[in-house]
């Protein structure tokens, strides 16, 4: 999951960089540059949940294969 989640950063990461270079270099607007934003602190958020849970998981694996069992998941 680790490297799952490196290469999902790294994703977002170069996306970004790309569209800061686009931006700085005219080829696209202020507002396509804003949506693109907004995208991806919505990419960073979720993947700070999933580090987070993986975390759990590792800390508690038993525990959390319990509970996970217990709501469904």
């Amino acid at each position: 999951m680790e490297n799952n989640l490196k290469e999902k950063f790294n994703s977002v990461f170069d996306i970004v960089m790309n569209n800061a270079k686009k931006l700085d270099e005219k080829k696209i607007n202020v507002e396509h540059a804003k949506a693109s934003a907004s995208l991806m602190k919505q990419a960073n958020n979720i993947l700070c949940i999933q580090l987070d849970a993986a975390k759990f998981i590792k800390e508690n694996k038993e525990q959390a294969k319990e509970l996970l069992n217990e709501v469904g998941l």
